[in-house]
């Protein structure tokens, strides 16, 4: 999905199946994708999943829970996904890039926000993904685990975006500074209706209970 300034935004959360790509690759072991946020390095060890190896805080040995892999990839901080979107970077070309190289990154507020809630038609953006009334039919409430990429929400923005709200609360970053948008599958009613408001960023957490309702998406540019 294209934004307004030469950006795409990834209309889905990334996935437990990709991030696992990161994983294998020793991503947690090299430092040069650790250089976005600094204090990506100072807390690199504290990174563990629940054996003690590198990865999202619900993984075990290394791996996501098995039948997980097109869930949302969670447990993870703000600087976990954007060295996430630096490794992705490093691989050169992608798909739709034309042999061009693409580069990945955090979307900042701005770009999350109109992504989940510009309205072309309108030329307006609205309050909630799907218009400027909460609507609790219109997301996942009160689950005990997230759906699938692409199912928090009955249906997308009107600017293509999946899982604005009702999958994971999703990072983004703003001059190096993070925060969290969205609702999760967790969140009840009263909850959801002040979590996916759109203009609503939530403050950092780095409690393991927090992280496990936290997910992301990337933008790509293209040099």
């Amino acid at each position: 999905m294209r934004g307004n300034v030469g950006y795409l935004i990834a209309r889905n959360l990334v996935t437990n199946e990709e991030f696992k790509k990161f994983v294998d690759g020793e991503g947690y072991a090299h430092g040069e994708y650790w250089t976005t946020l600094a204090l990506g390095q100072r807390d690199l060890d504290t990174y563990k999943d629940q054996t003690d190896r590198p990865g999202p805080r619900n993984w075990v040995d290394g791996s996501y829970p098995a039948g997980t892999e097109h869930e949302p990839v969670r447990g993870i901080t703000a600087s976990e996904a954007a060295a996430y979107a630096t490794w992705l970077s490093s691989r050169g070309s992608h798909p739709g890039s034309q042999g061009r190289r693409a580069t990945y990154r955090l979307p900042s507020s701005t770009e999350w926000e109109v992504a989940a809630s510009y309205d072309p038609r309108t030329e307006k953006p609205s309050a909630y993904p799907w218009g400027d009334q909460f609507d609790a039919t219109a997301l996942v409430l009160g689950a005990d685990s997230p759906p699938a990429a692409g199912r928090g929400t009955k249906k997308p923005s009107p600017m293509g975006l999946r899982d604005a709200c009702g999958s994971l609360r999703q990072w983004v970053l703003d001059a190096r500074k993070p925060g969290l948008k969205g609702s999760d599958y967790s969140c009840d009613r009263k909850k959801a209706e002040e979590l996916a408001r759109v203009a609503n960023t939530s403050a950092v957490t780095k409690d393991t209970e927090d992280l496990l309702h936290c997910g992301f998406r990337l933008v790509r540019t293209l040099d």
